[in-house]
């Protein structure tokens, strides 16, 4: 028979424990560090062992958010203090982005299980199964998958989580630098500002082309769990607790229900009246169901306006006090027993448990003797404990006397020695030594960069135009490798034609690489499948943008060199080293990290971003599909912001999605020598939305250490670094 999970978002501890009582089997919260949301009204250590505890008394679970992206200093000297108390308190999950982390979490905490988050961006089966192998037990998979690339990973036996309702990301998780690289508040660290959600001109247009309607699945739960779905995630850390009450208590109502017309046969209906609590709680515009069933559209669009509605305050006042006023109890069966001369005694009962414990002696009446309604009256005064009585059984002698006190203290020792045994069940010794011994390895290990004398350059080529006016320069001599984009050739791949230009390039002295496309899904396994031999021919390696490529290379035992791109990021020691063992030859420097970052760590890059259009969005969406309809042209298409900056929009229609770059290049070309000084050996220029003739120019800036030309640029994150 199916189970599955439902799984809640916390993002203060009055959300956790309304979570809890409508009925989630699991909630997800962060800490005051390290969370994908680090607006949210996140919880303090007491506040978070506290909230385990209350948890597991009512039989939820506890998944800490890790989901962002580390540094060196962060994991050197605050993670793992920061892990341990909550560690041993039982917590059930962390939640992680960084391979860093999940290498820190094997060596330090080896009992703890390791979900990978949506920020890792996992789109297709080799990248779960690589997670797999390196530990995780559970995949949050890419909001954009459909239910059939789903039922292929759950098919493998992965374990899924997918979200079923709440806010949409345009960007694939993870794949998103535009609040980062435009404001200076990375979502890779918690910190996104949602530019998203603003409008921007198409075609004259003001229009909200970014910003999707939030999901609802509530229709369509049996298919969610047929695909094999595990794991079904409710968005909304910071939202308000009596949303996460009303959401969770719907969505509790109709997985029971989908399960139960699963196991009977019964036809599956959603009611009016619970699609309206839904939307009370909180809608963008309407909803959509996301990708399930559909790979984009403009009706999964808000589009026209950025409305954001709910029910009011009268709405959420009843959620208010169904799921936070009230209190949860959890049903208990006892038996007291009172005899003359004897001890009393009380057994209690709950689940697996069965406790009995000695209190007072029971002595006879001189007096007024003790009756049976008074006495059950004060056992059921089970007040703010978790537990009240569904069944109580006295016996007793006619004539006894106790003092009722005696009596309290009894029932209340009993329930506190009854949580005690259930929270043992969680509880965790502590790893002496561990987190100690790993600081020192991690200094051990550092200041490792050696100064390069001669940095040579690499070519990075969305379209064959910018090869064109390259391979008409005579003196090549500063390349020492172009790496060639999946999008310079047509699906189906014409192999006589790669090879004829990668034997070009190889013509010319310069090593030939070919990089795969943004976002790896299932739709282009065949393709690949028939190009991996002729680019372990005919190519020196692959670059890689993401696990998903990592572990489809290694799924093919490639031989060739592999590079990590800045988007299969290394942003500390662990994360670097993690790509190393698997096979990883070279990596890029990430661009988020500050000169001074860079200078500090503890490995020398191969190659640092120099110059060029940095991809700030990678969507399944389509901004010509949006506004015009797809006519799968490969076109661009212009955005301009509210300070008038334009950003261009490329569609990727042999693989559907499409890149939004950034307004203004990056240029660190004038900063040849202090790159040098830390040990990159290789500047990367990428030449994606230059116009003609421009290939020239900037080999000459570079030749020069000059910045470009002309025109607008930027540094990025050279000087500030993001938070």
């Amino acid at each position: 028979m199916k189970t599955v999970e439902l799984l809640s978002p916390a993002g203060s501890p009055d959300a956790a424990i309304a979570a809890i009582n409508a009925g989630a089997d699991a909630i997800y919260i962060a800490g005051k560090r390290f969370g994908a949301r680090a607006y949210a009204k996140n919880t303090t250590e007491d506040s978070l062992i506290s909230t385990i505890e209350y948890a597991h008394i009512h039989g939820s679970k506890v998944f800490l958010t890790l989901n962002t992206l580390l540094k060196n200093q962060e994991i050197k000297e605050e993670l793992y203090d920061f892990l341990l108390p909550i560690y041993e308190a039982g917590l059930d999950a962390v939640i992680v982005q960084d391979l860093g982390v999940v290498s820190f979490l094997q060596k330090n905490f080896p009992l703890l299980p390791i979900h990978c988050s949506t920020q890792m961006t996992i789109s297709n089966l080799e990248g779960a199964k690589l997670m797999k192998e390196l530990g995780a037990e559970r995949v949050v998979l890419s909001r954009e998958l459909s239910l059939d690339e789903i039922k292929d990973i759950t098919d493998a036996g992965i374990e899924t989580e997918c979200f079923i309702h709440g806010a949409l990301c345009y960007c694939y998780s993870g794949a998103c630098l535009f609040s980062s690289i435009i404001g200076g508040r990375s979502g890779n660290r918690g910190r996104c500002a949602q530019p998203c959600r603003l409008p921007y001109k198409v075609d004259g247009k003001k229009k909200y082309i970014l910003s999707p309607k939030d999901l609802c699945t509530i229709e369509h739960l049996p298919e969610l769990i047929e695909a094999g779905i595990f794991s079904f995630k409710i968005e909304g850390r910071m939202k308000r607790a009596e949303y996460t009450a009303a959401v969770t208590s719907i969505y509790r109502k109709y997985i029971d229900l989908a399960l139960e017309c699963l196991r009977t046969g019964k036809d599956y209906k959603v009611s009016k009246e619970d699609y309206r609590i839904l939307l009370d709680a909180g809608n963008r515009n309407g909803f959509t169901d996301g990708y399930y069933n559909k790979h984009n559209g403009r009706d999964m669009i808000s589009y026209d306006k950025p409305d954001y509605d709910t029910g009011g305050d009268n709405f959420f006042e009843y959620y208010a006090k169904e799921y936070l006023e009230k209190k949860k109890k959890e049903n208990l069966k006892g038996k007291l027993i009172l005899l003359k001369g004897k001890s009393a005694k009380l057994v209690l009962e709950y689940k697996d448990i069965s406790l009995q414990l000695e209190g007072a002696l029971v002595s006879e009446a001189i007096k007024a003797p003790l009756d049976e309604d008074r006495i059950r009256k004060q056992m059921n005064k089970t007040g703010d404990s978790a537990f009240s009585f569904s069944k109580l059984d006295i016996v007793m002698d006619s004539d006894i006397f106790m003092p009722i006190q005696d009596v309290n203290e009894l029932r209340r020792r009993g329930i506190l020695e009854l949580s005690e045994c259930i929270l043992d069940k969680y509880r965790r010794e502590r790893l002496e030594g561990k987190g100690l011994v790993f600081k020192d390895y991690l200094r051990e290990n550092s200041n490792k960069a050696k100064t390069k004398t001669d940095i040579k350059l690499r070519l990075y080529i969305e379209s064959l135009s910018y090869l064109n006016e390259l391979m008409e320069l005579d003196d090549l001599s500063q390349i020492d490798r172009i790496y060639l984009n999946s999008s310079c050739f047509k699906l189906p791949f014409n192999m006589r034609e790669i090879e004829a230009v990668a034997d070009a390039i190889r013509g010319r002295g310069i090593e030939c690489f070919f990089v795969l496309p943004h976002v790896f899904r299932k739709r282009n396994y065949k393709e690949f499948d028939k190009l991996m031999p002729l680019l372990e021919e005919c190519f020196g390696g692959i670059l890689l943008r993401n696990i998903d490529e990592l572990g489809f290379v290694k799924s093919h035992s490639y031989k060739g060199r592999l590079v990590a791109d800045y988007s299969l990021y290394a942003y500390n020691n662990l994360s670097y080293e993690s790509l190393r063992k698997q096979g990883v030859d070279e990596i890029c420097a990430p661009v988020e990290l500050s000169y001074k970052e860079l200078k500090g760590f503890g490995y020398s890059f191969d190659e640092a971003y120099a110059y060029g259009y940095l991809p700030l969005m990678t969507s399944a969406q389509c901004v010509r599909n949006t506004c015009k309809g797809c006519d799968k042209s490969n076109s661009r298409t212009f955005i301009t912001d509210r300070y008038n900056k334009n950003f261009v929009v490329k569609s990727f229609c042999d693989y559907c999605y499409s890149v939004v770059y950034n307004a203004n290049p990056l240029t660190l070309l004038d900063k040849q020598d202090e790159l040098a000084k830390i040990g990159v050996g290789h500047l990367r220029l990428s030449f994606t939305n230059e116009k003609p003739g421009k290939v020239k120019a900037i080999l000459g800036a570079f030749r020069d250490k000059k910045d470009i030309p002309s025109g607008d640029f930027t540094r990025g994150h050279w000087n500030r670094g993001v938070e």
